[in-house]
C-alpha cells in the first residue's frame, strides 16, 4: 500500500472516491423516469442492506472517523455531502411536479431529513439492530408520509 499511497489519509480518500462511484453507478441503474423511485434508490443504496453495502458502510465509517481529525478528509466530506443533498432535493422537486409528493414540502429541508434518516439507520443496521427489511420499511414509511393528501398511504413498492 505504501507504494501507491504516501499516507493513510490519501488511501482513505481514494477509497471514498471509489465507494461514491460504485454507489452512483447503482443509483444510475435505477428507473430514471420516476423521480420518487430514483430518490428511494438513492437512499437505499447508501444503507447496509446486503454484503456489498455493509462493506461500503464499514469503509464509510472508517472515513468518517478519520475525517473528524483530518482537515483534508473533513474538507472532502464537506464537499461531497452537498452533492447527495442536491440529488435528493432535485428528485423531491421532480416528484412534487409529478404530484407524487406534497407540493408544500421544502425540498431542501426534506433532503436533509432523508439524509439524516439514512445516516441514523445505517449504523444500527450495520450492527444488526435493524434487519434489512425493517430498514427498507422505515424508508418507505417516511417517503409515504411525504405524499400529497393521505399521510397514511401504504409504503412504496417497486413499480408503484
Amino acid at each position: 500500500m505504501q507504494y501507491y499511497f504516501a499516507t493513510k489519509d490519501e488511501m482513505l480518500l481514494v477509497a471514498l472516491q471509489h465507494l461514491n462511484a460504485r454507489i452512483s453507478l447503482r443509483v444510475a441503474a435505477a428507473d430514471q423516469s420516476d423521480p420518487l423511485h430514483l430518490l428511494r434508490a438513492g437512499i437505499l443504496e447508501i444503507l447496509p442492506l446486503d454484503e456489498t453495502r455493509r462493506f461500503e458502510a464499514r469503509v464509510g465509517l472508517a472515513y468518517l472517523a478519520r475525517s473528524v481529525v483530518s482537515a483534508e478528509l473533513g474538507e472532502a466530506m464537506r464537499a461531497g455531502l452537498p452533492l447527495v443533498l442536491e440529488f435528493y432535493a432535485g428528485q423531491i422537486r421532480a416528484a412534487q411536479a409529478r404530484g407524487q409528493l406534497a407540493a408544500g414540502l421544502d425540498a431542501d429541508q426534506e433532503a436533509s431529513a432523508l439524509l439524516a434518516l439514512a445516516q441514523g439507520l445505517g449504523q444500527p443496521a450495520l450492527i444488526g439492530l435493524y434487519p434489512p427489511e425493517a430498514v427498507v420499511a422505515l424508508v418507505d414509511r417516511h417517503l409515504a408520509r411525504l405524499a400529497p393528501g393521505d399521510q397514511g398511504r401504504a409504503p412504496l413498492t417497486p413499480g408503484d
